[in-house]
């Protein structure tokens, strides 16, 4: 009886061991699954080139992760050029950002996929940013056909895009005219007091707008599509696959027409590029407004784009806007 008991005090004091090993490795478990998870709540980074357009676009990215899954967002949008961006993404030093499938397909991936970077495409924005040729608003031209083959108009573009494949194509379609090169604003300015007939320019440009630019029709389809359409990596999409939803919602929603207007509003009117996002995304219902005081109706003169003249700045949002928005790659 004696070795009977001895061996139960034995067995329960075993299994009291065993016991406290489990709870101490399930504390442990739950303890690592808890810190695991808060580190995929990492601090979201979404990345843009430094012009108009990329700074609105990244704004909308941001604001909307942001009001979706109350994850921090991280804006780093003052990164200089496509390569520059591209290779942030890779690298990790961003989660997302905004490319155009042009400058995807001829300057960077050349040949390559992007699953070969550990990266993925997301749905189009919507619009296209391609080059264009503008003439001025009285011009009685209308293709590209037409323009080839007037020899007094005269025609500018940067130095940048005299190098580029898109001047090739110009000239083997439509036997493009002398060019002269001047920088993208002195081109626009000849256009715009006449000492120029035509340049070069990109189809969301606020000048169109503005100084009464008309794009000429590329009758013979040769200029590449730039359709605007967000990267991301890979590992970020498996650590936050919610983040697909929330992109989606931005799936075809900006035409070439509003995202024209949406820089004519920021470059022209002065606008403040994370007010007329955010009013752009509540004008939109993509994000509701709430009582709190962050989105409320002091943000209303910028839900309709063009409604308003207001630009009111916000002080802690106000960002230097070093190029227009038609600086759509600057590789």
């Amino acid at each position: 009886m004696a070795d009977s008991g001895r061996a139960m005090r034995e067995l329960k004091r075993r299994l009291f061991i065993l016991l406290g090993i489990s709870a101490v490795a399930l504390i442990l478990t739950l303890t690592f699954l808890f810190f695991e998870k808060r580190g995929r709540r990492k601090t979201i980074v979404v990345g843009g080139k430094c012009n108009t357009e990329q700074m609105i676009l990244g704004e909308m990215l941001a604001i909307l992760i942001e009001e979706k899954t109350g994850m921090k967002v991280k804006r780093n949008l003052n990164l200089d050029g496509s390569f520059i961006a591209f290779n942030a993404l890779r690298n990790g030093d961003v989660d997302l950002y905004v490319e155009y499938t042009g400058t995807l397909e001829q300057e960077i991936l050349k040949g390559r996929d992007l699953s070969d970077f550990d990266l993925e495409m997301g749905p189009s924005l919507g619009f296209d940013n391609s080059y264009v040729v503008l003439v001025h608003a009285d011009s009685t031209i209308e293709t590209l056909s037409e323009w080839s083959r007037c020899n007094e108009i005269s025609f500018s573009c940067d130095p940048e895009f005299s190098c580029r494949s898109e001047y090739t194509l110009l000239c083997e379609h439509y036997a493009a005219k002398e060019r002269r090169l001047l920088d993208y604003s002195l081109s626009l300015l000849g256009l715009k007091t006449g000492r120029i007939g035509s340049c070069i320019g990109c189809s969301t440009s606020a000048f169109i707008i503005s100084d009464g630019f008309r794009i000429l029709e590329d009758d013979k389809e040769i200029f590449p599509k730039y359709a605007a359409i967000p990267v991301f990596r890979r590992k970020t999409l498996r650590d936050h696959p919610e983040l697909r939803e929330i992109i989606q919602l931005l799936s075809h929603s900006i035409s070439t027409d509003e995202m024209r207007r949406l820089n004519y509003e920021v470059d022209i009117n002065g606008k403040n590029v994370y007010n007329l996002s955010l009013g752009w995304l509540v004008g939109h219902d993509l994000i509701g407004v709430k009582e709190n005081g962050r989105i409320n109706e002091s943000i209303a003169d910028n839900r309709q784009v063009g409604m308003g003249t207001s630009s009111a700045h916000s002080s802690t949002r106000r960002r230097t806007l070093p190029h227009p928005a038609t600086a759509r790659d600057s590789i």
